[in-house]
């Protein structure tokens, strides 16, 4: 597994909640649907001009794109050679708590973004992990398909479906749920393969 990787591994362990509750642990609520998505895609460095800071990448497929790279974000530039693999990882994973609302309590949102580079002299590399907690109301509630319909605080409503149908029970419209969305994003540069 690659520092990138295991590095992820680690801020998200940090990040996610291992169970949400909402009050005290008798009132603890159950976790209504989850789900995590994951991808990986790897390109190829065709080209790079140090002095322009930009790099020629080939994807797969051979699709080829040239990228702008700031070198006060993208530390250890100069380290990057032509044949080096450039690979990102993207985990994303959202959980639904069930929640009541509390009397007067109205949609909100909280977002915290962690984030880490490569030292100094090593090829470049960084993760970032953004988490947002987002409360909502329940607009609509469809028990025979499993669906919840949500009202978040911008007003946007959101329609999703429940992996166990009984989580959804004893919940009305007008209850808050609590959604958490964690989107973590590894971007390493790798030697070139030996051949």
């Amino acid at each position: 597994m690659s520092r990138s990787l295991l590095a992820l591994s680690a801020v998200l362990a940090l990040t996610l909640p291992v169970s949400l509750h909402a009050g005290d642990k008798k009132d603890a609520a159950p976790i209504a649907a989850s789900t995590t998505t994951y991808n990986t895609r790897t390109a190829k460095v065709l080209e790079i001009d140090y002095a322009k800071n930009t790099l020629v990448l080939e994807g797969e497929g051979g699709t080829r794109m040239e990228i702008q790279v700031d070198p006060t974000k993208a530390k250890n530039f100069k380290n990057v050679k032509k044949g080096d693999l450039v690979v990102v990882q993207q985990e994303k994973s959202w959980a639904l708590n069930i929640s009541k609302r509390a009397k007067g309590e109205k949609p909100n949102a909280e977002t915290v973004t962690a984030k880490e580079t490569a030292p100094a002299g090593q090829k470049p590399s960084g993760e970032v992990v953004k988490t947002a907690e987002i409360s909502a109301e329940i607009t609509k509630l469809d028990m025979a398909k499993s669906e919840i319909e949500l009202k978040g605080p911008a007003g946007n409503v959101v329609v999703l479906t429940a992996k166990d149908p009984k989580n959804l029970e004893g919940l009305k419209k007008g209850d808050m749920v609590t959604v958490t969305h964690t989107i973590a994003l590894a971007i390493s540069v790798e030697p070139a393969p030996k051949s």
